[in-house]
């Protein structure tokens, strides 16, 4: 499973890991939480704490190329299902968490624009 930390605000202790193969987010808490979910992820990967710096640093932990950067305001959330902003991350991870299925955060979605590029440039 691919997956991408983003913080959703540079002024919030909120992380959300996003998985990139359905496109929505997985789980969300602050720095300590998400470093346990990271580290029972990939067990073997040390290297947590210089990720979530980075993430600090630029949005996302995201390296190859800069998705979920700072500057990418909203994610296409569950293949094409609609863009969720950035700043309802959180609220969607949550949602989706206390649900039994996956269009708990449908609410929070922003439509997709056919003729538009995909916010951030991906």
């Amino acid at each position: 499973m691919g997956y991408v930390i983003i913080r959703p605000a540079a002024d919030a202790d909120e992380y959300v890991i996003w998985c990139t193969g359905t496109e929505q987010p997985l789980a969300v808490g602050d720095r300590d939480e998400i470093a346990a979910d990271v580290a029972a992820l990939e067990p073997d990967r040390g290297d947590i704490v210089a990720r979530l710096d980075h993430v600090d640093l630029h949005g996302s932990s995201m390296t190859a190329y800069p998705f979920g950067w700072w500057d990418h305001g909203a994610f296409l959330y569950q293949h094409g299902r609609g863009l969720l902003p950035r700043n309802r991350l959180g609220e969607a991870a949550r949602l989706l968490a206390a649900a039994d299925h996956d269009t708990a955060a449908d609410d929070l979605l922003d439509p997709v624009d056919a003729g538009a590029e995909a916010p951030g440039g991906d």
